[in-house]
């Protein structure tokens, strides 16, 4: 019995090193189902070459050793154990299609899940590159605003410029308000002291217009001491007459001066108000309308300086915000890529899955035709057990 056993390890190592030997070095260019179909085809080889050579070694013991009755015994153990090997082969390969066809299905539902997440991923790269053109979009609109601030920067500088020259000139300008204000008012006051020496005048007048009622008293006192005197005084009648007369015409022209006096008084006074009310608004409105007007452009060149301010900030925060956004593009599409590279990946996946899907049909069919073997070399081992 120890040399049968030692028989059928040797053909079974004759038969399977060759066999495993050819696969090793055919494994990239033999599929694994051809390597599984002659890895069986193999062992069925040899549990037959082992039945038949046992057979025919047991019969020449028994012919040697005339033992028939231990050769028998012998024979249907190996036989026995010989089935139940093959029983054994059988059922794995009914296991292998069970598990074939299961993983069939699995690979199926996997194959519509791979769809079903290329379908995804595609979706999601339409996605994230509409994303990315948004966000292109409104990077565009803060590159037009942080140009726009650069604008408003640069006119608020000239603003900024422009205020502190106005404020210089209503510097100057009030500064030449307040010396010719000086001036003027040194003038008037000036012209209206000597303005009173038109009252001097009306006195002159007034005093010329009483010497001229003096001497009209005095030509008429000389008209009557002529008309006493008779003939004698007729010449001195004819020069009280004449005196008389200058006295009168010197009343009119006095009393025509006492008018004009007046009227220029009257102007003067006039004149005098005029000034001082002019003087009293330059010193009143129009120094306030100059301290206001300095005011205002000091408040309007701060006003600029804090736009400026402002303008160079927000400037700023728009670059900042124009970088971030540039920043987020370059993320977007960096996973448009990747869901572009992932479905592609998965169509690649799928592919191969369908491919794998095919090959295990083929394996659960040609497991299917050795499973019919098994079963006609159980009937070839009931066949030779006889």
């Amino acid at each position: 019995m120890n040399f049968t056993k030692k028989s059928v390890l040797l053909i079974f190592l004759i038969v399977m090193i060759p066999i495993i030997i050819f696969s090793i070095l055919t494994f990239n260019q033999v599929s694994v189902i051809t390597i599984l179909v002659m890895l069986l085809i193999g062992v069925i080889s040899s549990i037959i070459g082992a039945v038949l050579f046992s057979k025919k070694i047991l019969s020449t013991e028994n012919i040697q050793k005339n033992s028939n009755e231990n050769s028998n015994t012998n024979l249907q153990e190996f036989i026995e154990n010989l089935n139940s090997l093959a029983n054994s082969i059988n059922e794995n390969i009914h296991n292998v299609v069970n598990f074939v066809e299961k993983l069939e299905n699995e690979l199926g539902e996997t194959a519509g899940e791979i769809e079903n997440i290329s379908a995804s991923m595609e979706e999601n790269s339409a996605s994230a590159e509409e994303i990315a053109a948004s966000s292109g979009e409104m990077g565009n609109a803060v590159n037009d605003i942080s140009d726009k601030a650069k604008e408003g920067s640069k006119f608020s500088q000239e603003s900024s410029k422009r205020g502190k020259e106005l404020q210089i000139t209503t510097q100057k300008a009030r500064d030449r308000s307040n010396t010719m204000y000086s001036n003027i008012k040194k003038d008037i006051e000036s012209a209206i002291e000597e303005s009173k020496s038109v009252n001097e005048i009306t006195k002159l007048t007034q005093a010329i217009i009483d010497i001229t009622e003096q001497t009209n008293l005095l030509a008429l006192n000389a008209s009557i001491e002529a008309a006493r005197a008779g003939e004698a005084g007729k010449g001195f009648s004819v020069v009280a007459d004449e005196v008389k007369e200058l006295a009168k015409q010197s009343g009119e022209t006095a009393g025509n001066i006492k008018v004009i006096v007046d009227s220029v008084v009257d102007s003067v006074n006039r004149l005098v108000e005029g000034s001082k009310s002019a003087l009293s608004y330059i010193s009143t409105e129009v120094s306030q309308d100059y301290d206001k007007f300095d005011e205002a452009s000091s408040r309007y060149s701060k006003d600029s300086n804090r736009i400026n301010e402002f303008m160079n900030n927000f400037s700023a925060s728009s670059q900042e915000l124009n970088s971030f956004i540039g920043g987020i593009v370059k993320v977007i599409n960096e996973m448009a890529q990747n869901f572009t590279d992932g479905a592609n990946n998965m169509q690649g996946i799928s592919e191969k899955n369908t491919k794998l899907i095919e090959n295990l049909n083929t394996v659960k069919n040609k497991m299917n035709e050795l499973d019919e073997a098994g079963s006609q070399i159980l009937q070839i081992i009931e066949k030779v057990s006889k």
